[in-house]
């Protein structure tokens, strides 16, 4: 109370000085100016000020002004002037709460922080955690008046069950939403909860559902999704029927983006028939999985495929009718691949290392191909009037291959190293596996010069030149002693 009185006399006492003081129209100016951002303090003057005057204070957050991140527990839910640190935080991050008793959450005036938080919000994470789903209700009833780009919740619980309908028609301003490593109850019977619902769900861009158990996305859910973008199943127990269920006719009509990388798919034909049927499909990630079964039709993929991610997926061979003739990003790094016969006029980036290949692909296959990765195969050369052919090539990498250390095969490569294009990890992973006089040798340490490359017919030479000379020698003596004898004689 003293400091509050100390406070009003030094405003009286300040505002005495200035009106005693005559202005000339700049002050007016500077004045009004000032009065300006004045109110765009005021809300947490108020706070500081009521802070001073005996309210409590917490240490439940704690601000990183260089990242604008904000790490509060959530006991900070139920002391707003927790957050007087992070009014200015464009990150929130909450961790370790035990919200399971809607009581709990009943006395929780959210609504309170509003005015004092500088929107919109990046990001919200809500993490390691045990959330009665009343909590989501409340929380989601709050972001109708604040603005939260991306809306986190990992390693969380959820329990409960709550009716929605008080959310009929209310649209929160979040439009992606991730859940991370959570456990859900049951959404197969939620049809009802989730048209309450719908008008947000219609707007929401990104989803990401990760490392949580997902078999399927029940089609009470995914029907309301008509302006998703993004689709992140990663790490789930998705299995080949589980995506024929989730993307069946009419769902989804403007995705773009699909992850399925880490699930439990096996038939490569059951996912083309599946996904094919996304109009405006660009993005497919089907790494991880396994699909060692060859395809047995082709798939007729949409036009609008640029990316596709196929890495350690146990691919053995892969056929021409699998793969997009749009795609131009072609990830098919860790299989067991031997070649790549394919025809992709399109193809800008191919992704070939750890494979088994012995050989370049074709350039005539490969028309625009810009970066070719190829290192960790069987591959012996690398022909460098083979790759000219590429005209677009401007990055190879194709180290940890075992390299046969020929004079024709070296003096390639130390050309290729000087090309109009990068060559990649060179020299450190370019190392001969043969002749084993150089087995583990970097490529540009073998000597290649005409010597060491023609020993063996240099060798040869200089063997016939000397057996030459001693006979000429040979010849020349005789017929020297052969003349004087003869000559003596007579």
């Amino acid at each position: 109370r003293r400091r509050c009185n100390n406070t009003g006399n030094r405003s009286k006492a300040h505002g005495r000085i200035k009106s005693d003081r005559s202005f000339t129209e700049s002050t007016l100016q500077q004045s009004a100016v000032e009065r300006g951002s004045a109110m765009q303090l005021v809300p947490s003057l108020v706070l500081l000020v009521l802070m001073g005057c005996g309210l409590p204070s917490s240490p439940a957050c704690m601000l990183d002004q260089a990242t604008s991140r904000c790490t509060c527990s959530f006991a900070a839910f139920k002391n707003i002037w927790s957050f007087i640190a992070c009014t200015q935080a464009m990150v929130f991050e909450f961790r370790n709460a035990h919200f399971e008793d809607p009581s709990d959450i009943y006395s929780l005036n959210l609504n309170a922080l509003v005015p004092f938080l500088q929107q919109p919000i990046d990001r919200v994470i809500l993490g390691n955690s045990v959330l009665h789903e009343y909590f989501l209700l409340i929380f989601l009833n709050f972001t109708q008046n604040v603005s939260i780009r991306e809306l986190v919740f990992e390693d969380c619980t959820f329990t409960g069950r709550v009716d929605w309908q008080s959310m009929e028609g209310k649209v929160p301003q979040i439009r992606d939403l991730q859940f991370i490593n959570v456990s859900l109850p049951p959404l197969t019977d939620r049809e009802r909860d989730f048209s309450h619902i719908s008008s947000w769900m219609a707007q929401m861009k990104n989803i990401v559902l990760t490392r949580s158990q997902i078999t399927h996305i029940p089609h009470s859910i995914s029907v309301h999704f008509n302006d998703l973008h993004v689709l992140d199943l990663s790490e789930n127990k998705l299995q080949d029927q589980g995506v024929n269920d989730s993307f069946s006719d009419s769902l989804f009509p403007n995705l773009k983006t699909v992850k399925l990388r880490h699930n439990n798919l096996t038939s490569s034909d059951v996912a083309c028939k599946a996904l094919s049927k996304l109009p405006h499909l660009q993005d497919l990630d089907l790494s991880q999985n396994n699909f060692s079964k060859p395809s047995s039709s082709a798939c007729e993929w949409p036009k609008t495929m640029r990316l596709l991610n196929l890495s350690d997926s146990g691919l053995v061979h892969i056929s021409a009718g699998l793969l997009p003739l749009s795609i131009e990003i072609l990830d098919l790094s860790y299989n067991r691949l031997s070649t790549l016969d394919a025809s992709l006029p399109h193809l800008k980036e191919v992704y070939l290392q750890s494979n088994r290949l012995h050989r370049l692909p074709s350039s005539s296959d490969l028309p625009d191909l810009k970066i070719l990765l190829l290192d960790g195969n069987r591959i012996t050369q690398l022909p460098k009037d083979q790759l000219q052919v590429f005209k677009h090539l401007s990055l190879l990498r194709a180290g940890r291959n075992p390299y046969t250390c020929s004079c024709s095969v070296v003096n390639e490569m130390k050309e290729l190293s000087k090309s109009y294009f990068v060559l990649q990890q060179w020299p450190e992973g370019y190392l001969c596996d043969s002749p084993s006089a150089y087995k583990g040798y970097q490529v540009r340490e073998v000597d290649s010069s005409a010597f060491e490359c023609h020993k063996p017919l240099i060798i040869a030479i200089i063997c016939a030149v000397i057996l030459l000379v001693c006979v000429v020698t040979t010849v020349t003596v005789y017929w020297v002693r052969t003349h004087y004898f003869t000559q003596n004689r007579v």
